[in-house]
């Protein structure tokens, strides 16, 4: 003998069929927020990166000095040929912070600016940049044997900052102290 419980058979209410689509829609107002709010998250993360990259850089020039026993030195916004970089780093045989024909290259970086990523023009004079201008008067650091920043003719003890900022509007600066701490901020 087949018995059928008393009441409800099966099938669902209104009133969960109502919870369950109000916890939907929920859902999706928190996944659509999230999603608009990706690509500022990503822009920041790319700036981050080339913040990190150039403080790596810096500290590899600084490294590079060391090894070589000879002053190594970024210029930023230098040309060569027909390209113009974001910054050259080489090794300055004359130390005078100017990329001469035949100066070894270590490294040429164009920051990518179809990421929006560029020099902050409202900081450091106009350029986005602290560090002393070389005599083409483009900002330049150089690494003693040492491994201490040097800037300016002659070479003085000294730093600077790289200020970055993203299309979004976000900003962080890379900073050499002047015994030649590098850190991103």
């Amino acid at each position: 003998m087949d018995v059928k419980p008393f009441g409800r058979t099966g099938g669902f209410t209104l009133v969960e069929l109502m919870v369950t689509i109000g916890i939907l829609a929920f859902l999706a107002l928190v996944c659509a927020s999230t999603l608009m709010d990706t690509s500022s998250w990503l822009a920041h993360r790319r700036l981050r990166a080339s913040a990190r990259e150039l403080a790596t850089n810096l500290q590899y020039a600084r490294m590079e000095a060391v090894k070589r026993n000879a002053f190594c030195a970024m210029t930023f916004n230098q040309p060569i040929g027909a390209t113009t970089y974001s910054y050259v780093m080489y090794v300055d045989a004359n130390r005078d912070l100017r990329y001469d024909a035949g100066e070894t290259v270590l490294m040429r970086v164009t920051l990518p600016a179809s990421n929006g990523i560029a020099f902050d023009s409202t900081q450091g004079g106009g350029d986005g940049l602290t560090f002393v201008n070389n005599p083409d008067n483009r900002p330049s650091v150089a690494f003693d044997p040492k491994g201490l920043p040097r800037g300016g003719t002659p070479p003085a003890f000294v730093g600077g900052s790289a200020f970055l900022r993203d299309g979004n509007g976000s900003a962080i600066s890379v900073m050499v102290s002047n015994v030649g701490r590098v850190r991103v901020q």
